[in-house]
């Protein structure tokens, strides 16, 4: 009898011990030490092309890591004047998931080039907030001046009719600014401004031997439409 029961005895105590050990195997690891219980993964740097309409994006992963899970926010700081980020991102969510960080250049002019810290604060209300730093290049398009700098042979003059020829350089200093040697067949040099992604074609006010000038228009390939105003006086001036 006495067999029989330390038998007995002896397997409630396998089982016991069975049970302990399944229960430590399912215990969650809680993280203490207030680093949130997740990583960012594919964030990286961006180089983006001022004065554009396209975006720029990083995809990137709010990726689980351990600890019970918690809501996460996701909010970006650092981001130079004139450009701005889509709102369409998903900008919280619960581990594991995934969005992209897309940026647009707003500015008529085009961001200032040079290169920016950007900062990803990834915050959850019980582990804090988890930074990450990231660079954005700016720079200039390449300069559209070849596509206009050539002779003309076929201008017409706005002021009193016929067609002359002009010659269009590059300054030698600021980029996409071009000079007419000949603008509307008065030998006078006329400075214009090249916005390459719109091809338009600027002549800011200025007063060469008493004339003033001004006016917009369009570049192309070939040729170049522009509406003048001579002493306030508008004209179309076509130059090919």
């Amino acid at each position: 009898m006495k067999k029989i029961l330390s038998l007995a005895m002896v397997f409630m105590i396998i089982l016991v011990s069975c049970k302990k050990n399944g229960t430590t195997n399912n215990i969650t690891i809680v993280n203490t030490n207030g680093i949130p219980a997740f990583i960012v993964t594919g964030l990286g740097n961006i180089t983006m092309i001022n004065n554009t309409t396209s975006y720029s994006y990083i995809p990137i992963t709010v990726q689980y890591e351990d600890s019970a899970q918690e809501m996460v926010s996701l909010s970006l700081s650092g981001l130079p004047a004139g450009v701005v980020m889509d709102t369409t991102w998903q900008s919280s969510g619960y581990p594991t998931f995934s969005t992209n960080i897309m940026i647009y250049d707003t500015t008529a002019a085009g961001a200032t080039p040079g290169t920016y810290t950007l900062t990803l604060n990834v915050t959850s209300p019980n582990r804090g907030t988890k930074a990450f730093t990231f660079t954005l290049t700016i720079k200039n398009p390449p300069p559209c001046t070849p596509s206009v700098v050539r002779n003309y042979v076929n201008c017409q003059n706005c002021s009193s009719g016929g067609y002359y020829a002009d010659s269009v350089y590059a300054d030698a200093t600021v980029e996409n600014k071009v000079w007419f040697t000949n603008i509307d067949n008065t030998h006078h040099l006329v400075y214009g401004m090249l916005s390459c992604y719109t091809g338009v074609v600027t002549i800011p006010a200025q007063t060469v031997s008493g004339v003033t000038y001004s006016g917009s228009g369009n570049f192309y390939s070939y040729y170049m439409n522009i509406s003048l105003l001579i002493n306030s006086v508008s004209c179309y001036t076509y130059i090919e």
